[in-house]
């Protein structure tokens, strides 16, 4: 990916609502380059979805859509992951 692309991608996964942030910024920092192509142009669309609609899958008050439900659990995992590194 391109310097400008990255660029972008970071603003997309920027929300603006801080719980979101939480789990998307790290996630696209630090996984995101290593997803495969299709999980990188699932992961573009899925951050085509409302604020709300992301909060609510991602904080599993409602499941996720089937198209996006391998992604989000994978970030939930990720945040889980790096919340319990740091407080060990």
């Amino acid at each position: 990916m391109s310097n400008d692309e990255i660029s972008k991608l970071y603003w997309a996964a920027r929300r603006g609502m801080l719980e979101l942030d939480i789990f998307l910024m790290p996630f696209v920092k630090n996984v995101y380059q290593y997803l495969s192509h299709d999980e990188q142009v699932n992961f573009q669309a899925f951050l085509s979805c409302t604020d709300m609609e992301l909060y609510y899958w991602l904080t599993e008050k409602e499941p996720a859509p089937a198209q996006y439900l391998d992604l989000v659990n994978r970030i939930i995992q990720y945040a889980r992951d790096t919340a319990k590194s740091k407080r060990d």
